[in-house]
């Protein structure tokens, strides 16, 4: 969403380093004065406690270390291990590497070494740590796995993973008196040569950023990258100041390189020193296929931060990804002159851009005469008077006191109905002898398998439930008072069989389980009828897995349940007099409304007038518990105008904000009934670009589960381009582990309806690169095919003309 209480810089070409970045930068010497650091007071204590904890282990890896040929780090080693006061430079690195061996968290020990020996010793034990690494090899006498301490290759530069004391070096260096610092590029200068090797002088370069030469000795000597993944040669970002060694750096290295742990920190010293130079190597380490969603949002960050056309061109290429589209927003409210500049002439073409344009264009105002009438941004546009708003929008009822004294209330008209079933013809017998797996061991002794399986598990383990369900009925049937069981999953076959054997007998540990999981099990009370199932089934019609059983239930059920609906339906306000209000007026509009009023005239004409008046009222008036809010990610004012039928003006943003709000009250359970006066009385090609433009605020915010209204929005008043910019993201989101949303993606094709609509739906489940997605197309495509009375065949052979030429723009009949 766009923040339109930050305020930038007039100037769209002037760059000053993001004081973010200047923090997570490392220092550099020679840049700015030098700040003196100091040793953390603590790091010699917890060093000589390291070694009390650990010296026998230490000692054995040293032992093996020597047994295995590195004699020479195995005694400079133990020298370190007997007398760290005054042991060398490389047995202080040996002895930091064995340590670190031991331990889950590596402890730096450049802060100990620079306070007991002083700045020179610290760095040079500092690069000779980065010359070693542990090998994993057997040892023979335990036939495990140890550790063997070696140097690197003289090729190889070594782990960047591996690099905290010299990270830690590299800000005492950079803060250190002059003299100190000299005398420690001497000595490094000197290891360069001897021992040398890649590890060394990459190490050397890292921490005396001064030393020019010495970074372009390495580039003309190593190839960056060629050490593999994490290699310790990218720690020459923080020291290149030529921009082609940097750009080689940057497209040597995976970008993951640079987005977490140390390449961070690398990655902001280059972007601090280089500004928007940077912004080409950004731009292509943006463009890897395998980036996360995170490490594509960090890089579009940066580029959002440079004042150059190059850089918003790089975000506006990749506009379709909508951690970038976030990043460009705030790049456009930043930079709006530039981003009118570039995106307007793509705006015809792409909803996100005409968003990005109406972003810019609320932030900054003066700029709204410079945006073409395709951007449909409210504030360009005549908004229609109140009189040409639909009553639903001219006085919407969510805005209106509403009084409990207007709600008739007759209490206690019915006593509770006991929990009972009620059998079709065989249907008791089917249920008795479902077929339920068991294991041919608790067959051979049921009373000890009972007994066993009672006493060590609770019972929500379906293999109690099987056994209880398969056991011969005079063991069970004493058990089924006594138990309750805990939230059961896939247990619907056992509870069929057990209701079907036991009957009434087991009623309540059927209520019980199906109460624990309905959506997974409300099926097993099919047959069952009374007060507690009926007031069951009334929530579950609100529920997004329960309401097809629930709604199955109540057409079963339909006169059994009639005297408890209408004696809650006016009982004292609350959510099950909701509940049961609504499973009224979705009879009547089933066509029982007869069934409706003759139960309602058994009891008295009081009662029978009162729901004659509750279904005969304004179904518009019909308002949930609870109006939804404006959620923050969505800034109605950035949506798309939606004009007037009759009229040559479009809706206010005061109307734009209850349409959403209209909106977000429908949903796969039922929909607000004002929303077919919006859809009555707006241009259906404006509103379904409105609905995508919500879709898009949603999709920019990373889809917060507030907007799950969004996607049923689109399916009742999108049309064929909205199924056309859905399709592809339905696929995406399969391959971005978002299984929920793809399916319900489908669904709105579904709803959608068109040829073309199902057409793609069709092309999902024939060409989806995922089989369940597949699945879950054809599934849905079936249920399309049998509301029109056809076969899955029948249907595509009828869309074939359609989905070659391109046409299909009326829904199947």
């Amino acid at each position: 969403m766009l923040d339109t209480a930050t305020t930038f810089d007039s100037d769209e070409t002037r760059w000053v380093v993001p004081d973010e970045w200047g923090a997570a930068a490392l220092p550099a010497r020679g840049v700015g004065t030098p700040q003196p650091v100091v040793p953390d007071i603590t790091a010699v204590a917890a060093q000589a406690g390291r070694l009390d904890t650990n010296r026998d282990r230490v000692q054995r890896r040293l032992d093996h270390t020597a047994e295995m040929g590195v004699t020479d780090l195995a005694e400079v080693g133990d020298a370190a291990l007997h007398g760290i006061e005054t042991c060398s430079p490389l047995g202080a690195a040996v002895l930091s590497l064995a340590l670190d061996l031991l331990e889950h968290e590596r402890l730096c020990a450049a802060d100990a070494w620079v306070s007991e020996r002083g700045l020179v010793f610290a760095t040079e034990a500092a690069v000779l740590r980065a010359s070693l690494y542990a090998d994993p090899e057997p040892d023979p006498s335990t036939r495990l796995c140890a550790y063997v301490l070696r140097r690197h290759p003289h090729d190889r530069a070594g782990d960047a993973h591996d690099s905290d004391n010299l990270f830690r070096m590299r800000v005492f260096l950079a803060g250190a008196p002059e003299d100190e610092y000299r005398a420690a590029v001497a000595r490094m200068g000197e290891l360069r040569t001897a021992p040398g090797g890649a590890a060394i002088r990459v190490a050397t370069s890292f921490l005396a950023p001064t030393e020019q030469h010495w970074t372009a000795e390495d580039f003309r000597d190593f190839a960056p990258g060629g050490d593999g993944y994490r290699s310790r040669f990218m720690l020459l970002t923080a020291s290149v100041t030529s921009r082609t060694d940097l750009r080689t750096l940057l497209a040597g290295c995976h970008p993951n390189e640079y987005l977490y742990g140390e390449g961070e920190s690398l990655l902001y010293t280059a972007l601090t020193r280089f500004g928007p130079e940077c912004a080409g190597a950004i731009s292509r380490m943006l463009r890897y296929r395998d980036l996360g969603a995170d490490q594509v949002a960090a890089l579009a960050r940066i580029l959002s931060r440079f004042p150059t056309d190059e850089a918003f061109a790089a975000l506006q290429s990749r506009i379709e990804h909508h951690r970038v589209a976030a990043a460009l927003i705030d790049a456009a409210q930043r930079f709006p002159h530039r981003a009118l500049r570039l995106l307007v002439p793509e705006a015809a073409g792409s909803p996100i851009t005409r968003h990005l344009l109406r972003a810019v264009a609320h932030a900054h105002p003066n700029l709204t005469a410079q945006l073409p009438t395709v951007v449909g941004y409210a504030g360009s546009a005549q908004a229609a008077k109140a009189t040409e708003l639909p009553d639903v929008l001219r006085t919407p009822p969510w805005r209106q006191v509403r009084s409990s004294a207007e709600q008739v209330v007759i209490a206690d008209l019915a006593p509770n109905a006991p929990d009972s079933l009620d059998w079709q013809p065989g249907e008791r017998d089917e249920w008795g002898q479902t077929h339920v797996w068991i294991s041919r061991i608790h067959e051979r002794d049921w009373v000890g398998s009972l007994a066993n399986a009672l006493a060590a598990k609770p019972i929500a383990d379906i293999d109690v439930v099987r056994m209880l369900a398969m056991a011969p009925a005079e063991l069970v049937r004493p058990l089924l008072p006594k138990l309750r069981p805990d939230r059961l999953v896939n247990a619907d076959d056992c509870l069929r069989r057990i209701l079907g054997r036991f009957d009434e007998q087991a009623l309540p540990f059927v209520l019980c389980a199906v109460r624990s999981n309905p959506a997974n099990l409300a099926d097993a009370l099919a047959p069952v009828t009374g007060s507690t199932v009926t007031l069951m089934m009334i929530r579950w019609l609100d529920g997004k897995n329960t309401r097809t059983t629930a709604l199955r239930w109540l057409d079963r059920h339909t006169l059994a349940a009639l005297p408890i609906l209408i004696s809650t339906a006016l009982a004292a306000p609350g959510k099950d007099r909701r509940y049961a209000q609504a499973a009224l007026r979705l009879l009547a509009e089933g066509g029982r409304r007869g069934d409706v009023e003759l139960a309602a005239a058994a009891f008295d004409e009081r009662v029978a007038a009162a729901i004659s008046a509750m279904l005969d009222a304004n179904p518009v008036d019909q308002l949930p518990g609870r109006v939804p809010t404006i959620p923050k990610w969505l800034v109605p004012e950035l949506l798309p105008v939606v004009s007037l039928r009759d009229a040559k003006s479009v809706l206010p943003a005061s109307a734009a904000r209850d349409a959403c709000i209209m909106l977000a009250m429908c949903g796969p359970n039922g929909d607000y009934a004002g929303i077919t006066q919006l859809i009555a009385s707006t241009e259906p090609g404006s509103l379904a670009e409105f609905a995508w433009g919500v879709f898009e605020a949603w999709r920019l915010a990373d889809y917060p589960p507030s907007g799950n209204w969004v996607l049923h929005a689109l399916g009742l008043v999108g049309d064929d381009e909205t199924a056309r910019r859905l399709a592809p993201l339905i696929r995406t989101w399969a391959d971005q582990s978002a299984p929920a949303r793809a399916a319900t993606g489908l669904n709105v094709l579904a709803a959608l309806g068109t040829d073309v609509a199902l057409i793609q739906l069709d092309d999902i489940a024939e060409n989806a690169k995922h089989k369940s997605l597949r699945t879950k197309a054809k599934k849905k495509f079936a249920e399309v095919a049998a509301a029109l009375d056809l076969t899955p065949n029948q249907l595509a052979d009828r869309m074939a003309p359609e989905k070659f030429s391109g046409t299909g723009q009326d829904k199947m009949t």
